[in-house]
């Protein structure tokens, strides 16, 4: 399972929207739905310190409602 980072850039100074993509130690069903959360604020919260834009996180399962 992957935790996706998106970081939303602004086209009209020519900055692009940059992914990046962490492989999770665990899988979907090995942990509550609580921990997910958890895990994701967490990885917002480290990667918000390099980002120069807004960003957002979803899992690779979430994706689909992106």
């Amino acid at each position: 399972m992957k935790l996706i980072i998106k970081e939303h850039g602004d086209l009209f100074v020519g900055i692009p929207e940059r992914y990046y993509q962490i492989d999770c130690p665990f899988e979907r069903n090995e942990v509550e739905e609580i921990d997910l959360i958890s895990f994701k604020a967490e990885i917002l919260q480290t990667y918000k310190q390099y980002a120069e834009m807004r960003m957002e996180v979803f899992y690779d399962f979430e994706d689909q409602f992106n």
